[in-house]
């Protein structure tokens, strides 16, 4: 199988994508800030399904955090074939009287991240006739929350509908929105095949 590169690894469905993928014999690279929980969740995987599990800690909020994770979408080797955009943040708060560092931070994880990361993976995918890139959303971003619905539903809008990304390349957009029971099922936009 390929590799997939799961951002917001360590906990939550990121954590649950790294366990289904790396079990389905996916190798994964896991990004996340926490470093030492990528690292026992490397080994877990290792010693669990016996892929190669790499670990690049990353705060996808810092540009050159962002770009080394975006170099390593671009690389020939070991080239990542699922881009699974999961990383996000609710912050729980109104938007009147709001910390704004605070509300500017979510908007760079949950749109500028999936933008780059999005553009790096599709990229490389297209010039290889293959992969997927698959954006996790929140039913969360259909309600009015403060900023969090605008933040995550510009989650889809980043990659544009689900499909070929490439004129018949092979590669495909993301699937947006996807919730627990949904990702990577019947119409979700993933086709694990090509990975």
């Amino acid at each position: 199988m390929g590799t997939a590169l799961i951002t917001g690894a360590s906990s939550g469905l990121g954590l649950e994508f790294a366990w289904q993928l790396a079990t389905a014999r996916h190798d994964v690279v896991l990004v996340a800030r926490d470093g030492e929980r990528l690292e026992r969740l490397a080994a877990q995987l290792r010693a669990a399904a016996g892929v190669h599990a790499e670990v690049l800690r990353a705060d996808l909020t810092d540009r050159d955090d962002l770009e080394r994770v975006a170099e390593r979408l671009r690389a020939d080797e070991r080239p990542v074939g699922l881009l699974v955009n999961n990383a996000g943040i609710g912050l729980g708060q109104r938007f009147v009287g709001s910390d704004l560092a605070q509300q500017e931070a979510a908007l760079a994880l949950m749109v500028r991240a999936v933008l780059v990361l999005s553009h790096a993976a599709a990229g490389a995918m297209v010039e290889r006739g293959r992969g997927a890139v698959l954006n996790v959303g929140s039913v969360a971003a259909l309600m009015t929350s403060g900023t969090y619905s605008a933040h995550n539903g510009a989650t889809g809008g980043a990659t544009g509908a689900p499909g070929p990304a490439g004129g018949g390349s092979g590669a495909y957009g993301g699937a947006d929105g996807a919730v627990p029971g949904q990702a990577g099922g019947p119409g979700s936009g993933v086709d694990m095949r090509r990975t």
